[in-house]
């Protein structure tokens, strides 16, 4: 939303004064598989979530003249939304945090923190995050721990994993649990396959990107709330909580001596 949580006040300000209405695309939030995690958390399947551990990694390398490779905490501002966004969105406003920078690049005469570990205290639970640029393969995943049940989001695959406690005895239980969730994954790989296929095939119009798929939701039911009266669905206050954690990131990285 903005590179400090004073220019978010200000944006938030400039709305009020002036009537409008500001959304913020944290466009992870309406990844298919995330919004099939938080349907099942919503429906008490894993009930009071306790801790989110979240890994996104990505396979770009930070290049001279990017905005992210200009400042030495420029890289947390640029790709840390995206994870730590879901994060508030299960756990609530992160409030403290300690971190460590795991290694650094120098695409030009500054070396720039290109990934970080973190481990965050937020409003009902706990949450690790592990963000990191130019790695050989991409993988962006949660997992989710709640005192019911457990889920995984592979936010880059667009797959969705959940399990809980069956009726049956714990023995049964592992495997009626497995067959299960190989079952779901089947479904939803096959799902993915049939929309890419569309898509490639000219018979569907939508994006098959997972990215794209987030950001055409995004806007969409930004809109759909303005035309029903709402407000937005991730406002400024929500873009206000991630830019705040952003913050307390890179303090917590400087303080660790980078």
């Amino acid at each position: 939303m903005g590179v400090s949580s004073g220019e978010c006040r200000a944006l938030a300000e400039a709305a009020t004064s002036s009537q409008r209405i500001v959304g913020i695309n944290h466009n992870q939030r309406w990844n298919p598989a995330f919004v099939s995690q938080l349907k099942c958390a919503a429906e008490g399947y894993l009930g009071a979530i306790k801790n989110v551990a979240v890994t996104y990694c990505l396979d770009t390398r930070l290049v001279r003249g990017h905005w992210a490779s200009v400042g030495k905490f420029n890289s947390v501002l640029e790709l840390g939304p995206h994870p730590l966004s879901l994060v508030i969105e299960l756990l609530g406003p992160v409030q403290e945090v300690s971190a460590q920078a795991c290694h650094m690049q120098s695409p030009s005469s500054t070396a720039v923190v290109s990934s970080w570990t973190a481990n965050l205290v937020c409003a009902t639970g706990s949450a690790s995050c592990y963000v990191s640029f130019g790695d050989t393969c991409q993988e962006c995943s949660l997992t989710v721990v709640g005192e019911d049940g457990s889920a995984r989001v592979d936010l880059q695959r667009s797959l969705f994993q959940i399990w809980h406690k069956s009726q049956f005895s714990p023995e049964l239980d592992s495997a009626f649990s497995t067959l299960r969730a190989c079952g779901s994954l089947t479904s939803q790989a096959l799902k993915n396959f049939i929309i890419y296929s569309s898509k490639v095939m000219g018979i569907l119009r939508t994006s098959g990107d997972v990215f794209s798929q987030g950001m055409h939701a995004s806007v969409a039911n930004f809109y759909s709330a303005l035309r029903n009266g709402q407000s937005a669905p991730v406002g400024v206050r929500d873009g206000e909580h991630v830019v705040q954690a952003c913050e307390k990131v890179i303090a917590a990285l400087g303080s660790s001596g980078f």
